[in-house]
């Protein structure tokens, strides 16, 4: 379901919590990517993001099964421990292939 050509509907799968400097100067992840969504945003005149943040970090959110056919795009952000992280199935690579499975038994087609 998709609202309109000038509306684009996210998912954000946040990964981690910004602090120190970072969250002092651009604020948390959701803003972060709020702010640069809405400044690569085509120029035309009403062009919009609906961003739907899901923290899987501190509080274990994820999208329903049923809501993804709903979104345009999935945006999973990173976290200090993924730019650090070398085991074969980090946090990150469970929740991408969590969201591969959910696509091959043609949740969102």
């Amino acid at each position: 379901m998709i609202p309109g050509r000038n509306h684009k509907s996210l998912a954000l799968i946040v990964c981690g919590t910004t602090s120190g400097k970072t969250l002092e100067e651009n604020g948390d992840y959701v803003a972060i990517f709020q702010r640069f969504l809405q400044a690569s945003a085509p120029t035309r005149a009403g062009f919009q993001y609906t961003v739907d943040p899901y923290d899987v970090f501190r509080k274990q959110e994820y999208p329903a099964e049923d809501k993804l056919d709903d979104y345009d795009g999935i945006i999973i952000t990173g976290s200090r421990a993924s730019s650090t992280c070398f085991y074969p199935m980090s946090s990150l690579k469970y929740i991408l292939f969590s969201l591969i499975r959910l696509r091959q038994r043609g949740v969102g087609q």
